[in-house]
């Protein structure tokens, strides 16, 4: 049976044993090694060396007991996961930016360039039916008429109603 101050690890936890003593003991360092433990301290234990030195101690007996092995394996599966998420996640937007290129490329082939309707509007200074669109521009009245709603969608053109609806350049006026 494991004692309560004794962590799965077999490193003893300090913090948990309520009568833990302490030794002082003289350590030995090169001056690498002791600007590595001061900053250390300064960046992990607010200063504190010895409680720097006693957590690197229990780290590297973690270490030494395979601890380490067990979390580097676990840091590559969680990685591995994530990168076959993004690999999941790129394909996707790959295969979306396809269908909406596709998307683009049908709309140009089967409808009016907006740009030729707009101009065709202008150029009428009145209203005109997607008929009217369709005959001055040589397109089909479908082809017109989606343009033509386009242009309506973006606030530049207003839908007059009728039996045919008819089309006009929007003006400030009318707003």
């Amino acid at each position: 049976m494991k004692e309560d101050n004794d962590r799965d690890d077999g490193v003893e936890d300090e913090s948990q044993n309520s009568e833990s003593e302490f030794v002082r003991t003289r350590v030995c360092l090169t001056n690498r090694h002791k600007e590595k433990l001061e900053e250390c301290a300064d960046e992990h234990h607010a200063g504190n060396l010895s409680m720097c030195m006693r957590s690197a101690i229990d780290d590297h007996a973690r270490v030494l007991n395979g601890q380490h092995a067990i979390n580097v394996d676990r840091v590559k599966q969680i990685a591995n996961s994530l990168h076959e998420e993004v690999d999941e996640l790129s394909s996707q937007l790959d295969d979306l930016n396809i269908q909406e290129n596709t998307n683009e490329e049908s709309d140009s082939e089967h409808h009016a360039p907006i740009n030729d309707v707009h101009q065709a509007l202008i150029e009428e200074r009145d209203q005109a039916r997607p008929s009217d669109l369709a005959e001055t521009l040589d397109i089909s009245r479908q082809s017109a008429l989606l343009a033509a709603e386009k242009l309506v969608d973006r606030g530049v053109v207003a839908r007059q109603p009728a039996q045919e609806p008819k089309y006009a350049i929007e003006t400030a006026n009318e707003s």
